[in-house]
């Protein structure tokens, strides 16, 4: 049997979006993409990002948004209360 050292950082990219799907996008942005650069332009790549918006500050809200394409979004959930029409504007001005 050959061992290897496996670690976080040396999982194909492919395995590390598959990981992303079971985060929160808050999350992959704020700690997975800082952890090194390689993650850093991984999370760039990763096109499965979805917004539910119902606990997030409108300042995670605006730090997501520098960094996920609109492209990469593939969900936006909202609760009743952005649901509003005068909550939703901001929201697409951001962006």
């Amino acid at each position: 049997t050959i061992m290897t050292n496996a670690s976080l950082e040396t999982l194909p990219a492919e395995l590390l979006f598959r990981i992303f799907n079971h985060l929160d996008t808050y999350s992959i942005i704020c700690s997975v993409r800082r952890v090194c650069q390689r993650f850093y332009h991984i999370t760039d790549g990763y096109d499965q990002y979805e917004l539910k918006i119902n606990s997030w500050s409108h300042l995670h809200l605006e730090k997501i948004l520098r960094h996920v394409q609109p492209e990469n979004i593939t969900s936006l959930i909202l609760d009743d209360k952005w649901a509003e029409a005068d909550k939703i504007e901001p929201f697409f001005s951001l962006s």
